[in-house]
C-alpha cells in the first residue's frame, strides 16, 4: 500500500523528536512539502496525497539530514526574511528574525518618498539590502560582501525578486566605495567573540559559515571597522544602522560618539536584550 503524505509527515516527525528537534512536527511537514514541491498548506489540506517511491527516499535523506543537525534552510534551500523566502546555502550565515528589527529600523527612520543611497555590508543572503530595495523602490543600493559564495547568494536573490542593486566583493576593513558617497550604511556584522564559542550552538558551529559569526576583539572588531569606514562613507546627516551582541551596546555607543556621531540610540529586541544600535552623522 503506497504511502500519504501525511503518514509520512508523521513518521517523520517522531524521528525528528527521537533526534531531540524541538518543532518536530512543523519541520516534517515542511520537509515532506519541500520533497512534494508545494507549501504547508496544501500538505495539510490534502494529506491523502500519494507519495512516489522516490518521493519517500528524498523524505527519508532529507529527514536524515535534519535529524543530524543541518539547519533547515539549507536543506530546503531557504528562509523566510521580512514576509519572503531567500535562497540560502552552506557558506550564507541563515537570516534571523531578530535582523528584521534592523530592518524596520531603518525604513521608520527614513522618510519613504526621499531618494536615498544605502550599503548593506556583510550582505550575506542579501535579506537586508534586497529587503530595503523592495520596501523602498526608490532608493538605490549596494549589496558588499568579502566571500564569493554569499556574493553570488545575494545577486541570485536580487534577481529573483528583481531588485535593481549594485553588488560589490569588499572586506569591512577595506571597503572599495568613495566618501560622502551613501546616506546609510546597514550591517549585520560577525559579532560574536572568540571567547564566547562555547556559548554558540552546537549545530551553528557545524554547519554556519565562522567568518559571519566570529569577529576579533572580543567581537567588536567588525563593528568598528564599519564604524570607521561608514564615518568617511555617509554623507553629513547619513545613518549607521548595526546589529550587535546582547552585551556590546554600551561599547558600541561609546565607539560611535568617540567618531563623532550623534543622535546614538540602542534598541532593545523582542527579548529586552540591546540589539541595534543606530546614529546619525
Amino acid at each position: 500500500m503506497m504511502q500519504t503524505a501525511g503518514e509520512a509527515a508523521r513518521e517523520v516527525a517522531a524521528k525528528l523528536k527521537e533526534a531531540g528537534i524541538d518543532s518536530c512536527r512543523l519541520e516534517a511537514e515542511l520537509l515532506t512539502a519541500h520533497v512534494l514541491k508545494t507549501d504547508r498548506l496544501s500538505l495539510l489540506v490534502h494529506p491523502d496525497k500519494p507519495l512516489t517511491e522516490d518521493n519517500i527516499g528524498s523524505l527519508i535523506r532529507l529527514a536524515q539530514r535534519r535529524a543530524m543537525g543541518e539547519p533547515m534552510a539549507y536543506i530546503t534551500g531557504k528562509k523566510e526574511f521580512f514576509g519572503r523566502d531567500f535562497g540560502v546555502r552552506k557558506g550564507v550565515l541563515v537570516p534571523r528574525p531578530e535582523t528584521e528589527l534592523l530592518v524596520e529600523a531603518v525604513l521608520d527612520l527614513c522618510p519613504a518618498m526621499e531618494e536615498l543611497v544605502f550599503c548593506d555590508a556583510g550582505t550575506g543572503s542579501g535579506c537586508i539590502g534586497i529587503t530595503l530595495k523592495l520596501e523602498r523602490p526608490q532608493w538605490q543600493g549596494i549589496l558588499l560582501d568579502k566571500m564569493p559564495v554569499p556574493l553570488s547568494q545575494a545577486m541570485e536573490n536580487a534577481r529573483h525578486y528583481n531588485a535593481d542593486l549594485a553588488v560589490v566583493q569588499g572586506s569591512f576593513f577595506a571597503m572599495p566605495l568613495g566618501q560622502n558617497s551613501l546616506d546609510i550604511v546597514v550591517s549585520n556584522p560577525p559579532y560574536i567573540g572568540w571567547h564566547e564559542i562555547s556559548d554558540v550552538e552546537k549545530n551553528v558551529m557545524a554547519y554556519e559559515p565562522e567568518e559571519a559569526l566570529f569577529a576579533e576583539k572580543e567581537g567588536l572588531a567588525a563593528l568598528t571597522a564599519i564604524a570607521d569606514w561608514a564615518r568617511d562613507a555617509l554623507r553629513q546627516g547619513g545613518m549607521l544602522a548595526m546589529e550587535h551582541g546582547w552585551k556590546q551596546g554600551q561599547s558600541v555607543r561609546q565607539y560611535l560618539e568617540k567618531k563623532g556621531f550623534k543622535n546614538i540610540f540602542t534598541q532593545k529586541d523582542i527579548a529586552g536584550l540591546d540589539r541595534i544600535t543606530i546614529a546619525r552623522l
